[in-house]
């Protein structure tokens, strides 16, 4: 009787149907072949014919499934020198309480190299994530405030720069502030450089109203001109 430590196999319902498409010598010959090498780990020598054929055919499946045990087996006894998989190795002079520590250890180590690889996976995903975040830009960007603002005056890159360091809540304010304040100031030359209104946090003036419901000019803006002209007013006399 040929002696195997393996337990079973999937048969996959792919054997089956190439087996039923044999004649009764192919149909024995494949069998053997492929319980030989499922159990054995042997690879068959002698096929020819159909039987070869049918066993070709198959041959991804069969591998896949030999080469999963192999390396399920060769993993639990990584500490027993000379360990086959399909015949043992020096496990089997080891004692039964011996095996079950060496099997133990085993496992620990599969499941320590399972979590390691689980790990990896996860920076893997979080370095992707960062570096897709790093190539999508979030509203609203730069080119946004710089549209909308319009009034391209200055050094735009200087001005950009001064915009990515901003908060996200504070670009959000600006973009709600700027319809408004364009609109107490329609005449472009009249409202501030960009880059003026960005170091003064402009968005945070009051837009003042009128009483004929007219946008007019900032609370700030207001109150600079009060002071020149006390200032002009002074300086005349």
């Amino acid at each position: 009787m040929k002696k195997t430590k393996r337990k079973g196999f999937n048969f996959f319902r792919s054997y089956y149907d190439v087996y039923n498409e044999l004649e009764d010598k192919d149909k024995l010959l494949f069998m053997e072949a492929l319980l030989d090498r499922q159990f054995l780990g042997e690879k068959p020598k002698d096929l020819k014919g159909m039987s070869k054929f049918a066993y070709i055919s198959q041959l991804n499946s069969i591998d896949s499934q030999v080469k999963g045990y192999e390396d399920k087996i060769k993993s639990i006894n990584k500490n027993v020198p000379n360990f086959d998989p399909w015949q043992g190795g020096e496990k089997n002079d080891l004692t039964p309480r011996q095996q079950v520590q060496e099997k133990e250890k085993g496992e620990v180590q599969e499941k320590g190299e399972v979590q390691e690889k689980e790990e990896e996976k996860e920076e893997v995903q979080i370095v992707t994530i960062e570096a897709i975040a790093s190539e999508v830009e979030i509203y609203p960007t730069f080119i946004d405030f710089w549209d909308l603002y319009d009034k391209k005056v200055g050094k735009k890159e200087k001005v950009a720069k001064k915009w990515n360091k901003l908060k996200q809540v504070e670009k959000e304010l600006i973009i709600d502030y700027l319809p408004k304040y364009k609109r107490s100031q329609p005449n472009k030359k009249f409202r501030k450089n960009p880059e003026v209104f960005l170091n003064n946090e402009s968005w945070n003036d009051e837009i003042i109203i009128d009483n004929n419901g007219k946008d007019t000019r900032t609370v700030q803006e207001i109150a600079a001109e009060s002071f020149n002209s006390r200032a002009a007013q002074e300086f005349r006399f």
